[in-house]
């Protein structure tokens, strides 16, 4: 979905290939991941065969991108330096696009099953951060050391089933049921989706109330995606919203989006965004994609 948060406006860009999560752009182009299934089930999880969706930036579609291998339970996907990389969460594993082949890397070799339910993915330098939602237990960020170019090169001259291996530096624990990752002058923030909050390796808390998860911050805003608690077979009509604060956590504005189902994913192309700084893309202009306009309602800080 192509939103306006200025008015509120919204177009479709796609639907109908089941539950949408992970977005991503070079400088050239868009990457979204398309499960082809709805999820209603564990069992309907374990059939998926996702896909990654290519547009343009005036939301044209120019491509189809498939592993040969199954990418199930697709979650947050990042194009970094000429690799797009893909969360597969119920296999607990991160598959690797070189524009070429496909490759795997098991962040816990311990569980190839959803034991630690990873989602979301960060670059930092010569690190690489996972977070592991853990289900029911406490949630984690794992940091690892992030191979040089000729030691990735001989990882895959070295390879073994085509599977990368890094080396875990560090781990922080680090809210319940958590999404996304940011990081800020070495304050790692996170969605504790369950608490309802945002939260930060430092003690920040900031209560969204809902289900947050979707995070993109610029040099003005923050975006927050929040979704209604509910059962996987009513995740594709229930009413979400985006929030919108400021770089203070002020809160500015609500858009609601009734029957939509829950939001997965946020991203603001043509802005550089703090959660994927890495490329900016280039703004989207609604007139280009030509599409039907709907508005969804907005709902305002009444101090403003």
């Amino acid at each position: 979905m192509l939103l306006d948060t200025q008015d509120g406006y919204y177009q479709k860009i796609d639907q109908d290939k089941g539950v949408y999560y992970g977005i991503s752009y070079s400088n050239d182009l868009i990457y979204v991941g398309a499960r082809n299934c709805h999820a209603r089930s564990i069992e309907d999880v374990e059939k998926e065969q996702g896909k990654i969706l290519l547009y343009d930036f005036d939301m044209n579609s120019i491509g189809i991108v498939k592993a040969p291998f199954p990418l199930r339970d697709i979650h947050q996907i990042q194009f970094y330096k000429k690799r797009l990389y893909v969360i597969c969460t119920i296999d607990n594993k991160l598959a690797i696009f070189d524009g070429k082949s496909w490759f795997e890397f098991f962040p816990n070799q311990n569980e190839r099953q959803d034991f630690n339910h990873f989602n979301s993915i960060f670059f930092d330098h010569e690190y690489l951060y996972l977070t592991a939602h853990n289900l029911e237990r406490t949630s984690e960020v794992w940091k690892f050391k992030k191979p040089s170019i000729i030691n990735f090169i001989m990882s895959r001259i070295k390879r073994k089933n085509n599977q990368i291996f890094l080396k875990r530096v560090d781990k922080f624990l680090l809210g319940s049921q958590a999404h996304n990752i940011w990081i800020d002058n070495n304050e790692l923030f996170t969605c504790s989706s369950a608490k309802n909050s945002i939260i930060s390796s430092c003690g920040f808390s900031y209560i969204t109330g809902k289900y947050p998860r979707g995070l993109a911050v610029t040099d003005k805003y923050i975006f927050v995606g929040l979704s209604e608690i509910s059962e996987r077979k009513d995740r594709m009509s229930t009413t979400s919203s985006v929030i919108i604060l400021d770089r203070s956590w002020q809160f500015i504005k609500k858009i609601e989006m009734p029957r939509e189902g829950i939001v997965l994913e946020i991203r603001v192309p043509g802005y550089k965004d703090y959660c994927s700084p890495y490329y900016k893309g280039k703004k989207i202009n609604f007139s280009n994609a030509k599409l039907s306009r709907h508005k969804f309602p907005i709902l305002y800080d009444l101090c403003l």
